[in-house]
Order: structure tokens, then C-alpha cells, then sequence
């Protein structure tokens, strides 16, 4: 079993693992929530957050990139955001706050779902799939410092 994060846009695709796909959520979120400012980044941190294994079942949380809530309006702004949180994650940003240490191969995967990112292009946003209004509770997780989700925080409930 394992992951897809996938764009059918560009034809490309990166399978995880179970383990390889937690720790691509973990170590991404840490990124993600330190960075973001806006609304849309803390939804998108909190929905990334949501793809978490422990709640919804291993090899159920992959997603298409166009399911991602871009706002064409600020696409690149948003892109950018991803791109940067990828970058920091890749350079090991606060690795040492999860209960484990992350296979240095992390990194290649990391870099991997951000040259999706890099090439996916507004063409390919579904617009039925936006946040055409974004909002949400935007709560802190007390111990690892990520946006939570409905059922808490995606990094406390791997360590479970």
C-alpha cells in the first residue's frame, strides 16, 4: 500500500510509503505552520495537516495537486508559500521536535513533491475545488507548534 501525490496535469507522481508519507506530512507541516501569515496559508497548512493516516486510514491520504484550494488570484503567491516551506523542510527545520528521526533520503522526497509543485501552472485549478471563502479555527498544537486539524494534531497523532 502507500501514498500518490500526484498531478495528472504533468503526468507525475510521488509514491510513498505508509511511514515515508508520515513523515513527508510531518516534516512539511512543521515548515508550513512557522511560515504561514495569510488565511489561505494557515487553511492550506490546516488541510495539509488533515491528510493524517491515523484518523483516515493507511493509504487513503495521497491527493492531486489541483485539489489544492488555489485561488487564481493569488497563485503565485500561494505557490511561492509551498515552494518556500518545501525549501526550509529539505534543510531538516526543526526535525528534532518530532519523537523520531527522519531518514536523511527525506529530503530527496521533499524536494520531489516540491518540483511538483514548481511545475504544476494555474491552468490546472479546478475551481470547484477552491476555498472560495476560507474559514476555520486556526488553532497552534501546544506541544509541536503546527495548525491542527478537526481531530487534533497530525504530528501528536502519529506518535500514537
Amino acid at each position: 500500500m502507500g501514498n500518490l501525490f500526484l498531478s495528472r496535469q504533468l503526468n507525475q507522481y510521488l509514491k510513498l510509503s505508509n511511514g515515508g508519507t508520515a513523515v513527508l506530512i510531518d516534516t512539511l507541516m512543521l515548515s508550513l505552520s512557522d511560515h504561514a501569515e495569510t488565511l489561505w496559508e494557515k487553511r492550506f497548512a490546516q488541510w495539509f495537516g488533515e491528510h493524517d493516516q491515523h484518523i483516515y486510514g493507511i493509504g487513503t491520504v495521497g491527493f492531486e495537486l489541483d485539489e489544492i484550494g488555489w485561488l487564481a488570484n493569488s497563485f503565485d503567491r500561494q505557490k511561492q508559500f509551498i515552494l518556500k516551506a518545501v525549501d526550509v523542510a529539505s534543510n531538516q527545520h526543526r526535525w528534532g521536535d518530532l519523537n523520531y528521526r527522519p531518514a536523511d533520503f527525506m529530503t530527496g522526497y521533499i524536494k520531489a513533491f516540491g518540483l511538483m509543485i514548481h511545475l504544476f501552472e494555474e491552468t490546472s485549478i479546478k475551481s470547484a475545488n477552491s476555498w472560495t471563502h476560507i474559514e476555520g479555527h486556526f488553532e497552534l498544537c501546544p506541544k509541536h507548534h503546527v495548525y491542527m486539524h478537526t481531530y487534533g494534531c497530525v504530528i501528536c497523532n502519529n506518535m500514537t
